[in-house]
């Protein structure tokens, strides 16, 4: 994986930037276009998210920061949908709801573990144990 594309860039800075992640030179322009902003505020937005990676290039092996475009432009497109949520509590009105979701993702998970458990005792699959388990509640 190691090496360089020609003298400019390592072979690591190409992928990035096939993965959409860019110089801050060229992220700006993409990041204005692809939010309908100007490069001020790219700019400004891309320096605030900070550099999301780095890669060597020129024949220097200079370092450079890669910032991840798609992600800056969904938050600055996202501003003021944001600011109206804030607006309307939604952070404290959403909480409890995230909170019963984490909740229920450990139990369920604690499940499963029972359920693997239970199953690898009697020599079958999870699905059956749970099949059983259905089964028996229902008579």
């Amino acid at each position: 994986m190691a090496g360089y594309i020609g003298y400019s860039r390592s072979v690591r800075a190409g992928i990035a930037e096939a993965e959409g992640k860019l110089p801050l030179s060229r992220a700006i322009p993409a990041v204005a276009r692809a939010a309908d902003c100007t490069r001020a505020a790219a700019r400004a937005a891309l320096e605030a998210a900070g550099p999301c990676e780095w890669h060597h290039a020129s024949k220097e092996f200079n370092r450079v920061n890669f910032y991840d475009v798609a992600a800056v432009a969904r938050r600055l497109r996202a501003g003021p949908v944001i600011a109206r949520l804030e607006g309307l509590d939604f952070r404290g009105r959403l909480d409890p709801a995230m909170r019963a979701e984490m909740l229920l993702e450990k139990r369920l998970a604690a499940r499963d573990g029972i359920v693997a458990a239970l199953a690898a005792e009697a020599g079958t699959t999870a699905d059956v144990v749970i099949a059983a388990y259905y089964d028996d509640w229902a008579a």
